[in-house]
C-alpha cells in the first residue's frame, strides 16, 4: 500500500504482514487514519487508555466481527483499559416489561460485548465509566501522557484539566492504538495544535454554573480551542474539587460543538505553564456575561406537551459524578426534603457514577445510611444511552445536566429547582 507517514522497520514489519494478518489489517488502518490527518510518524502511548464502546448495540456486525478476529488471534492492548458506561443497569434501575423489551432490541448483545472486553483486557467489572481519570479509578493520566481516546468528554478532559495529549479519534482507532502502542503524531499532540483561538472573558457577578457556560463556548467558539479567563475570580487557581467539578461538567457541555481542550488562565496546567502565549497572535474574543447566560436557559424547551407533570424520574450525573458532587447532591436533596416536610425522594432519584466511586462514597456508612433512607439510589449506567429506547422517551424525566437535556427527552432544571422537583413530585 502507498502512504505517507514515516514508519521504523518494526512498523514496517507489521504493515508487511509478518506478525500476521490482524495485526497486518490493524497496522494499515491507523497508517490510513494518520495520512488523512496529515500525521507524519507515530509516538508511544504512555498513558492509560479508555474506549468509548461499551454499548453492545445490535447492529455493529462489522464491530463485532473485528473483535472476534482479534480474540480468535490472541490479540489485545498492550495494557488494561477502561470503557464508557454500560446503557442499563438492571440490580439498580427497574424498568417495566415494555422498558426491558426496548432496551433489548437496541443493546441485545451487551452481554457478549462484554465478554469480547474481558477477553481484550479490560481493567475490571468496575472499569465502565465516562469518568475514568478519578482518582477512585486508578487510571489517571499523567500531564504530558500521550493517550489515543476517543469519548469527547473524557477527551475534553485529559487534555485541559490534567495536560495530557489526545486527539478525538474514532471508535476502534482507539483500541488499535492500544493494541499497537503507538497512535499517529497531529493535531492536539504537536504545540501548535494546542493553541487556543478564542479569546473568552468572563463578566459575570458569579461563577456561571458549569453546565450553561459550557453550553454558551460552545455554541460561539464551534469547536476552536478557548482560553478562558476570570474563574480563578470565583474558584481560586488550585484545581481541587469544586473547581474539578466545574471543570469536568463545563467540558463535557463544551465538547459538544467538537472542541476537545479548554485552556483556563492561571489554572489549568499548560495556562499556568505559558499563560495567555498559548493563545494565537490575534484570537477571536467573547465576553461572556449574566444577561446572555441567563437568557441561554430560559430558552431551553420544554419536551413535554402537558403541563404540571409528574417526572417519571430523575437522573444526576452526566457526565458521572465524582464523590464531592455525590456528597453535594446529597445535602441538596436533603435540604430540598426538609423544606417540604418530607423524609423521602417523591420521583425514583438517581445518581450516576462510576462503580469504584459509589464504593468509596459508601464506606462513610452515616452519609450512606441516610442516602437509601431517602430512597436515593446509585446507578453506574450512562443516562443518555439508557434513554435512547422507546418506551423511555416517552416519560417524563428531569435532570440538571446540558448533556442529557440535549441527547434525551428530559427537561433540564437548575440544582435548586431540581431539589424542590425531587421532594415534591412536582414540577415548577
Amino acid at each position: 500500500m502507498e502512504f505517507k507517514m514515516q514508519l521504523n522497520q518494526e512498523e514496517l514489519d507489521v504493515l508487511e504482514g509478518k506478525q500476521g494478518e490482524t495485526l497486518q489489517k490493524i497496522m494499515k488502518t491507523v497508517v490510513q487514519y494518520g495520512d488523512l490527518y496529515g500525521a507524519k510518524k507515530f509516538v508511544p502511548i504512555t498513558g492509560p487508555s479508555h474506549f468509548a464502546t461499551s454499548f453492545g448495540l445490535q447492529h455493529l456486525e462489522a464491530m463485532f466481527d473485528i473483535l472476534d478476529e482479534m480474540i480468535k488471534n490472541g490479540i489485545k492492548a498492550k495494557t488494561s483499559f477502561t470503557v464508557n458506561p454500560k446503557p442499563f443497569d438492571k440490580e439498580h434501575v427497574k424498568v417495566t416489561g415494555g422498558q426491558k423489551g426496548a432496551l433489548r432490541k437496541i443493546y441485545g448483545r451487551q452481554s457478549e460485548l462484554e465478554e469480547k472486553l474481558n477477553a481484550l483486557g479490560i481493567k475490571d467489572n468496575h472499569a465502565y465509566t465516562c469518568t475514568s481519570y478519578l482518582d477512585e479509578v486508578k487510571d489517571t493520566p499523567a500531564a504530558d501522557s500521550i493517550l489515543a481516546w476517543s469519548y469527547p468528554p473524557s477527551v475534553i478532559y485529559a487534555n485541559s484539566v490534567l495536560g495530557a495529549k489526545t486527539n478525538l479519534n474514532p471508535p476502534l482507532i482507539d483500541l488499535f492504538c492500544a493494541v499497537l502502542g503507538k497512535v499517529p503524531e497531529y493535531g492536539l499532540l504537536t504545540d501548535e495544535g494546542r493553541k487556543a483561538t478564542w479569546n473568552v472573558v468572563l463578566n459575570t457577578r458569579n461563577m456561571p454554573n458549569p453546565h450553561i457556560l459550557g453550553h454558551a463556548i460552545a455554541m460561539k467558539t464551534q469547536g476552536e480551542t478557548p482560553y478562558i479567563q476570570g474563574v480563578e475570580t470565583f474558584l481560586g487557581r488550585r484545581i481541587e474539587e469544586g473547581l474539578q467539578d466545574a471543570l469536568k461538567d463545563m467540558g463535557a457541555v463544551l465538547s459538544t460543538s467538537g472542541t476537545s481542550l479548554f485552556h483556563v488562565d492561571h489554572i489549568t496546567p499548560e495556562a499556568v505553564k505559558m499563560g495567555k502565549k498559548l493563545m494565537v497572535e490575534h484570537p477571536q474574543v467573547y465576553i461572556v456575561d449574566d444577561e446572555e447566560l441567563a437568557d441561554l436557559e430560559l430558552s431551553y424547551p420544554s419536551p413535554w406537551k402537558k403541563k404540571n407533570v409528574k417526572p417519571a424520574a430523575c437522573f444526576i450525573g452526566c457526565p458521572h459524578l465524582t464523590t464531592n458532587q455525590i456528597e453535594y447532591w446529597a445535602s441538596t436533596i436533603f435540604r430540598g426534603l426538609k423544606m417540604h416536610g418530607k423524609t423521602k425522594v417523591s420521583i425514583p432519584t438517581y445518581l450516576c457514577a462510576a462503580p469504584d466511586v459509589i464504593a468509596r462514597f459508601k464506606t462513610n456508612y452515616n452519609l450512606n445510611t441516610k442516602v437509601e433512607e431517602a430512597g436515593i439510589q446509585f446507578t453506574g449506567l450512562c443516562p443518555v444511552a439508557f434513554m435512547k429506547n422507546s418506551k423511555m422517551l416517552l416519560k417524563p424525566v428531569v435532570t440538571n445536566s446540558n448533556i442529557l437535556r440535549m441527547n434525551a427527552n428530559i427537561r433540564y432544571y437548575n440544582d435548586s429547582e431540581l431539589s424542590s422537583i425531587i421532594a415534591t413530585g412536582r414540577c415548577l
